[in-house]
């Protein structure tokens, strides 16, 4: 998970989530709806 995490923090608007951890792809999915759900 910690590749993913890197790639989180690399991504705009998504610096908020970067330190949350991502056990499975599930938590990733969630994080990743939130952030196109988010401004920038």
């Amino acid at each position: 998970g910690g590749i993913v995490i890197s790639r989180a923090f690399a991504i705009p608007g998504w610096q908020a989530f970067g330190e949350v951890p991502m056990k499975s792809g599930s938590d990733y999915l969630y994080l990743y709806r939130i952030g196109r759900h988010r401004p920038g």
